[in-house]
């Protein structure tokens, strides 16, 4: 029980006892005097009956005698009016039933009052003519008495009542300090390290909230600068200090990463772009003018980079994007609409405007090699160098996808979610400390006209191109609430992945959140995975989403992490359930001491955040075994077990 629970119903018993005891005394005090009255109420009608009644025995005229005490017996105080001459024997008596008018049968049992006597002597002179004795009816104190009581038991329940009010108000004003240090306790516990701002005017309670202020600045500031030291060491090691895009290394990890991935990542495009002439310009006109230019196509490039759009420069004045899930006729009209971007940049220089850029690339399957891809971009690269400014070259291999534009794509996937032709398929997550199941991860295979399957490496990120994300996500959403619901086998925790478009789109996450709504105990056991860029470019929107779905019992994570920021300082605010790896830092990792010293960190710094790490594109016992003394909780992949249809 909490204190502030325990102080109220403490002093509210203690006010209750005060109260019930100035109760009884009031109602006590209250009783006796009623019961004095009673007794002072026959004593005097006794005397005055007397007095009344000596003159007419006196006389012998025993109808005067009658009169006279039917005169007083009738006004119905009396219980009993006994008339006895002196040798006791009774001569008249009037007697009334005891009867109790407006008051409870149990009121008059609980509260017993006596029944007093009044005695008088008759006397003429100094004879003794008899004695006269009367008893008060107790209806009309009884009467009294339960008004009284009543009123004393409302006044005192309303006292108490407004007591109890202020009270709480007391206590809520004095103990919220108390409140604003368990909430922070908590947090700290949650390795959310914010201040308390508001300070209590208690100087003892001032103490221990400055304290606790100091302490929570520290170990933020620890967090923070182990953090930022681990940041920056990944983002000095794969990103170009130019430009802050990633650079030759990390796209090599990303290429071999789909390369290696056939299943996922079926196809891809790989498109270089230089700037023609760039050492004449470098010589002309300074290198500070050459470096404006890099940075220019830098953030050109970097503004077309998506999900599935991987953006990096590969020295001098070479840069290279690489897509995922493209190909065909889809992939040359995507590159030209970046040969439109640079051309445009190209003609409102008046120095690059003569040399432009030169944009080549290859359409890739998996079949190729990470040296031939890079070989194949080259010479088409080389070829629209030949061919003047601002030219495009794109090796298109007729295996690599066919000629499928963008309105076939858009045809195929609109027919692919009227018709619901979605297969959802589930892969385990297994600890590596037991071997046991961490969760599973739902994925999701559309199936074409002619039956064959599509992985979501394939389609998915062509829907994201075409704004269709947010129903695709939708769509298989639903499919995998049914799925999970309708059977019973399917128990555990399950991961989902969302869109970026999806995750940062208003409508859709009220959608998802009364769609979990209906379904709470489900919700309970549901995780939704974003990627990291999507996170790290619209972090308010993600905290949103993540706060939307611990509000039906769900929980978000953060997948492919470290494939281009690796950044720390979103999470204290999302605080994902896990952070998922990016598959290029799991590849070959007992090959890779500088991917081991990353991952080794990063568990370092999400331990401190309470924020378990998981490794995907776990392929062989190699990796799984150089993951474990890397602080990884679990692991997923091929090693692990492989998809299989749900």
């Amino acid at each position: 029980m909490r204190l502030s629970h325990q102080l109220f119903v403490g002093v509210s018993l203690l006010l209750l006892l005060a109260l019930l005891g100035a109760l009884g005394v009031s109602f006590h005090q209250t009783r006796s005097y009623v019961a004095t009255q009673l007794t002072s109420h026959a004593q005097d009608a006794a005397t005055s009956l007397g007095l009344s009644l000596a003159p007419a025995m006196q006389g012998g005229d025993p109808l005067v005698v009658e009169r006279t005490v039917d005169a007083l017996f009738d006004r119905g105080y009396y219980s009993e009016i006994r008339l006895l001459d002196v040798h006791g024997k009774t001569l008249l008596v009037r007697t009334l039933a005891p009867t109790l008018e407006g008051v409870p049968t149990w009121f008059a049992g609980a509260v017993p009052l006596p029944v007093p006597v009044g005695e008088s002597l008759i006397t003429s002179g100094w004879r003794q003519m008899g004695r006269v004795l009367v008893s008060s009816h107790p209806g009309h104190a009884y009467r009294e008495l339960w008004e009284v009581g009543r009123w004393l038991l409302l006044l005192f329940s309303a006292t108490f009542a407004v007591s109890l009010v202020f009270l709480w108000l007391v206590l809520r004003t004095i103990l919220a300090p108390l409140r604003d240090i368990e909430v922070q306790a908590g947090q700290i516990g949650q390795r959310i390290f914010r201040e308390i701002a508001r300070i209590p005017r208690v100087r003892e309670l001032a103490t221990v909230v400055a304290a606790l202020n100091r302490m929570t600045g520290k170990l933020k500031a620890a967090f923070e600068e182990q953090a930022s030291a681990l940041a920056n060491a990944r983002h000095e090691a794969f990103h170009d200090s130019l430009t802050g895009l990633p650079n030759r290394r990390a796209l090599e990890d990303r290429a071999t990463h789909l390369l290696r991935t056939a299943e996922e990542h079926p196809c891809g495009l790989l498109l270089m772009v230089e700037i023609n002439g760039f050492r004449e310009l470098n010589e002309q006109h300074g290198y500070r003018r050459g470096d404006a230019l890099l940075r220019e196509t830098g953030d050109a490039l970097a503004a077309v980079a998506g999900p599935s759009i991987f953006a990096a420069r590969l020295g001098g004045a070479a840069f290279a994007l690489l897509v995922d899930g493209i190909s065909g006729a889809d992939a040359d009209t995507w590159a030209q609409e970046v040969q439109s971007v640079l051309a445009r940049i190209a003609e409102g220089d008046p120095e690059l405007r003569v040399h432009g850029y030169a944009l080549g690339g290859t359409v890739f399957e998996q079949e190729h090699l990470l040296g031939a891809l890079l070989a194949a971009a080259d010479t088409a690269l080389a070829a629209a160098r030949a061919r003047g400014p601002n030219t495009l070259v794109i090796h298109a291999p007729s295996a690599a996808g066919g000629e499928f534009g963008a309105q076939a794509w858009r045809t195929l996937l609109r027919q692919i979610l009227e018709e619901g032709r979605l297969r959802l398929l589930g892969q385990v997550i297994k600890r590596l400390a037991d071997d046991s199941v961490f969760a599973r991860e739902m994925t999701v295979q559309a199936i074409a006209d002619d039956g064959s399957a599509l992985p979501a490496g394939r389609f998915a990120p062509v829907a994201e191109r075409l704004g269709m994300a947010v129903e695709l996500d939708r769509a298989v959403i639903q499919i995998a609430l049914l799925r999970l619901l309708g059977d019973a086998a399917l128990d555990g925790r399950w991961a989902i992945n969302l869109s970026a478009q999806a995750a940062i789109d208003p409508e859709f996450v009220a959608w998802l959140a009364a769609l979990l709504a209906t379904h709470p105990e489900l919700a309970r056991r549901l995780v939704f995975e974003v990627d990291e860029l999507a996170v790290a470019s619209h972090t308010g929107e993600i905290v949103a989403l993540a706060e939307q779905l611990r509000a039906q019992g769900s929980d978000l994570a953060i997948d492919r992490f470290a494939a281009r920021h690796g950044a720390f300082g979103y999470l204290e605010s999302v605080l994902p359930a896990y952070i998922k790896l990016d598959g290029s830092v799991v590849h070959d990792l007992h090959l890779r001491p500088d991917n081991r010293f990353f991952v080794r960190s990063l568990a370092a710094v999400a331990k401190v955040l309470d924020v378990p790490v998981i490794a995907p594109w776990v392929e062989c016992r190699e990796e799984w075994d150089s993951l474990e003394n890397l602080g990884v909780l679990a692991a997923q992949g091929y090693f692990t077990g492989r998809p299989e249809v749900l």
